[in-house]
């Protein structure tokens, strides 16, 4: 009885189109524009709270000999990176490997 539960509960799971989050680029029905690195800069500068970066700081120990040290931050918090991560899906790998090695931290 418990496995024809879990079963079928697999089976809706399953039955369901997974949602518009976890999709990638292009697969929500809708076609995105292309995705720019700087625009993707801007928005997080536009999300940014200067105000936080001190605690991101302090917390991420960015100082000398810290296992953050040298790690810079805008203050963004993390919703409003994933808001920005999603609308900006379709970055190139040059774009995504820049964003990696830039010292930038969001």
């Amino acid at each position: 009885m418990v496995n024809d539960k879990a079963s079928n509960r697999a089976q809706k799971e399953q039955d369901h189109d997974p949602p518009p989050l976890l999709m990638g680029p292009g697969k929500t029905g809708g076609t995105s524009p292309p995705a720019d690195l700087n625009e993707l800069r801007r928005k997080l500068r536009e999300a940014a709270e200067p105000e936080r970066v001190p605690e991101l700081q302090r917390y991420f120990k960015t100082g000398p000999g810290g296992y953050g040290e040298g790690d810079v931050f805008l203050g963004v918090r993390v919703p409003a990176v994933r808001v920005v991560a999603r609308r900006h899906a379709g970055l190139s790998l040059e774009d995504l490997t820049n964003l990696l090695r830039s010292p930038v931290h969001e």
